[in-house]
């Protein structure tokens, strides 16, 4: 019993815990509280065919998945689900698998989390650079690792990308490559430019970095980003406007009015 108990605890489960301390969790809704035990499914790596990404969707059907509560093993779902008999019972502990599908991790599912990630993504607007207007000769990059297959270069003062029409937001996410370091300028509506860190990404091709400010932008907004003699060249991918992280890890956010 002791040795299939470790093995039990050899099972990876992924309790998304990136989201314990994010804001999803300190939203309530209008009918209540959201309760953090309840709505789990449990399902093992070894049989799935849906990625990370195709499971996160709020409409992913989670089909033939076993639900259950948390905080549970692996096994303790299994045996809720008569998947497998009460190991406390006689020799029921000898049924139990040791080289079946649940030696694999076993991924955890929740539906209220991929509806609240969902409501906060709602928020977010993104833009390939290469469908902005391009200004001062800025020239659009071939990069099969760009978001949208290219990037736009700017290479000299005066060169710049043009967003218009937007919707309000507090932050904004500029991602990049180049090799060097210093300062981007963002303007909004002809405001005072913005000086955004640049920091290098290893490469002007196929390596990205992510610069995230908190800047107002109010709705029906034009947003610029553009060289000025003091900044320096970068090839940029795209840009994301909202209001929460942008599913992001702030990196690189410092900047200078």
């Amino acid at each position: 019993m002791e040795n299939c108990i470790r093995i039990r605890e050899r099972f990876v489960q992924l309790l998304l815990s990136a989201f314990l301390t994010s804001s999803v969790f300190g939203q309530t809704r209008s009918e209540g509280t959201i309760v953090l035990c309840d709505h789990w499914s449990i399902q093992s790596s070894a049989i799935l065919t849906d990625n990370g990404k195709v499971i996160s969707q709020p409409d992913y059907a989670a089909k033939d998945w076993y639900p259950t509560l948390v905080p549970t093993t692996v096994l303790a779902a299994l045996v809720a689900n008569k998947v497998y008999p009460d190991p406390y019972y006689g020799n029921n502990y000898m049924e139990l698998p040791g080289v079946r599908r649940w030696d694999k991790p076993a991924v955890y599912l929740n539906s209220f989390i991929n509806n609240a990630v969902a409501q906060v993504k709602a928020d977010e607007q993104l833009f390939e650079a290469e469908k902005a207007v391009l200004v001062g000769g800025a020239s659009k990059v071939a990069d099969k690792s760009a978001s949208g297959g290219h990037m736009v270069n700017l290479a000299k003062p005066g060169q710049g990308l043009s967003f218009v029409n937007l919707n309000q937001a507090s932050k904004l996410a500029i991602r990049y490559a180049s090799v060097n370091v210093g300062t981007l300028s963002v303007v909004v509506n002809k405001n005072k430019a913005v000086k955004v860190n640049v920091h290098s990404s290893g490469a002007v091709t196929g390596s990205f970095l992510n610069a995230i400010i908190n800047i107002v932008i109010p709705k029906g907004a034009k947003l610029d980003i553009l060289l000025d003699t003091s900044d320096v060249a970068l090839n940029v991918d795209k840009i994301i406007l909202g209001t929460g992280d942008l599913g992001l890890p702030r990196i690189f956010g410092i900047c200078h009015h």
